[in-house]
Parts: C-alpha cells; sequence; structure tokens
C-alpha cells in the first residue's frame, strides 16, 4: 500500500513529564488506523503534534501528499517526495471531540468556516462547502442553525468542516464518543463509507476497543508513562464488516489480545 503519512520517533514532554516516547507509525492511502489506549495516555498529545500545534522534542511528521493536491499551504511543493511537516499547522484536518459548531451561524457557514479563514472569498467559500453537502450525507441543512440539528448531523457539518481543512488526511480524536449507542453505530459506518467515497485516509484516538476493532485497518495500542507504541494489530477482516464480526470468536480473540497489552 502507498503511504501517506509516516510519524518517525516522536517524544514530547512538558517540563519533568515525558509524555510520549519514541513514537512512529504510518498510515496508509484509504486506511483507518486507530491510536488505542486509556484515558491520559498521551492520545491527544500525540494528535496536537501532528497537527502541527506542538513542537515535538525529538522526531519528525512526514506527508506524502497527491500530486494534483492545490490545497496544501505554504510555497508550491514538489509532491515527488515527502514534505516534512513537523510543527507546521495546516496540513492534516484535526478534529475534536466536541463539534464547536458556533450557534450563531448556520450550518454552511460553520462548513465553510476553514476556507473563510484562509480568505477565501464568502461566495466561493459557501459555493465550494455547498458542493460537499451530499457526500456528507446534509443537503437541505444549509440554512439551518446548529441547535436545530441532531447531535449525529452536528457532527457530520463539524467532519465536513475538518475535511474542508485538507483533503487528504484526517486527524479525529474520539468524534462519536458523545453520541448514544444506536447513533454511534451509525455514524461508524456512514463515515467508513464516506471515506471510501471521498478517497480520505484517517487517524483515530479512541479508548473503546469494540470501535477500534470495527473500524480499522489497524491498529497502535499506546501504553505506559511516558506511551509508546506496545503493539500494531492487523486487523485482518475484510470491510464493511458486518455487526454480527462482534460476536465471532476472531472478534473476541482481537478483544482480548488487546485487554492483555492494555
Amino acid at each position: 500500500m502507498e503511504t501517506i503519512l509516516t510519524v518517525d520517533n516522536i517524544s514530547k514532554s512538558y517540563g519533568n513529564k515525558h509524555v510520549i516516547k519514541d513514537i512512529s507509525i504510518t498510515l496508509n492511502r484509504g486506511e483507518l488506523v486507530s491510536i488505542l489506549g486509556v484515558s491520559g495516555v498521551g492520545k491527544t498529545t500525540l494528535f496536537n503534534v501532528l497537527s502541527g500545534l506542538t513542537e515535538p522534542d525529538a522526531g519528525k511528521v512526514l506527508l506524502y501528499p497527491d500530486k494534483d493536491d492545490e490545497d496544501l499551504p505554504g510555497e508550491p511543493q514538489n509532491n515527488d517526495a515527502e514534505i516534512d511537516i513537523t510543527g507546521k499547522n495546516g496540513y492534516l484536518s484535526y478534529m475534536l471531540q466536541k463539534d464547536l459548531l458556533l450557534p450563531h451561524k448556520t450550518v454552511i457557514e460553520n462548513a465553510a468556516l476553514p476556507l473563510l479563514l484562509e480568505h477565501v472569498p464568502k461566495k466561493k467559500a459557501l459555493e465550494k462547502a455547498g458542493k460537499e453537502f451530499k457526500h456528507f450525507g446534509l443537503d437541505g441543512t444549509q440554512k439551518q442553525y446548529p441547535a436545530e440539528l441532531s447531535g449525529g448531523m452536528r457532527q457530520r457539518v463539524a467532519l465536513l468542516r475538518t475535511y474542508l481543512c485538507n483533503k487528504e488526511v484526517a486527524l479525529l480524536d474520539e468524534p462519536f464518543s458523545a453520541l448514544d449507542t444506536i447513533t454511534r453505530s451509525s455514524m461508524q459506518q456512514w463515515y467508513l463509507d464516506m471515506m471510501k467515497d471521498i478517497k480520505l485516509s484517517t487517524l483515530f484516538i479512541t479508548h473503546d476497543m469494540d470501535e477500534a476493532i470495527l473500524l480499522s485497518d489497524r491498529i497502535y495500542i499506546l501504553k505506559g508513562k511516558p506511551a509508546t507504541i506496545a503493539e500494531e494489530i492487523v486487523v485482518d477482516e475484510e470491510k464493511p464488516r458486518t455487526p454480527d464480526f462482534a460476536l465471532t470468536e476472531k472478534f473476541l480473540s482481537y478483544k482480548k489480545r488487546i485487554r492483555t497489552l492494555l
């Protein structure tokens, strides 16, 4: 498979507190790869480094962009090779747990916000965002306000906004954790279908073992203080996975392995 993102020996400390150490992971095009660990282990710190919000103490983050991607920030790049994006923001999309939609703006204005912040003219930004509403199952909501939407629909708007930041790689930090079980299940399946449709690659933070096994191509287990990669688990099951997969011996064997590691 073709690699789109490489994380090479990333370490980060805050004062005397060593949070993550020598983290190395890869993301291939079209994959959903989960970072799984208990709360407080350092998953969000890792994402803050990958997104460029925080400088690592050591290590590199390398992006291998599509040659036709015209939305990369900064000066024109030679896309025949990797781009070192360590400590640089704007290259990877990053979505936090909460949707953080602005209540006084319409749905389409919320979705288009990344474009407006890049000084894209408002009319062009709204047109560009509007073209994606069908892909994200949001057609007809453009002129509504966030308070008029369900939790699942709000998450779709937040995901669209994230996608418009960068159309290749998304960093999702427990995006479905606040949803009820039924809504979460439907959103998970919708996201996998949408990823495939728009050719998106995803790094996904979770502390939910079932979610990681059901969604992921691979799972990195983050463990310890400072946190390191305890193991990489390949989920060898064809997608889309049926709901019955969670009842199989194979699923339970993955879960037992993860529980042992954690």
